[in-house]
């Protein structure tokens, strides 16, 4: 049992990463809106209710760009394996890659 745990210092448990840089999402959503699907069981099945929440801290721009975007975002299915080994052969996802 890690004993800052048992005294409730939880700051001492979160990786260095977490602790520099903390991300926590706004508590304002800047975009509303669903979710359409083509190509999935049911054609065009719309999924509503979605919130985009920033992060405590983000680019004006890509909250700008939020409060533009459609009410509905419309998707076709593409398997993850056309597209997921080029993205991050490379380079892991890390906090920067998270907008909204």
């Amino acid at each position: 049992i890690n004993s800052d745990v048992v005294v409730g210092n939880l700051t001492n448990v979160l990786p260095t990463v977490e602790k520099s840089f903390p991300s926590h999402p706004a508590l304002d959503a800047s975009w509303r809106g669903s979710f359409k699907f083509f190509d999935a069981i049911k054609h065009g099945e719309l999924n509503d209710g979605f919130q985009a929440h920033p992060p405590s801290r983000t680019r004006r721009k890509v909250y700008k760009f939020s409060k533009r975007m459609p009410r509905v975002l419309q998707f076709k299915l593409l398997p993850r394996s056309n597209f997921w080994t080029d993205i991050f052969q490379d380079d892991c996802p890390d906090r920067d890659d998270i907008a909204l």
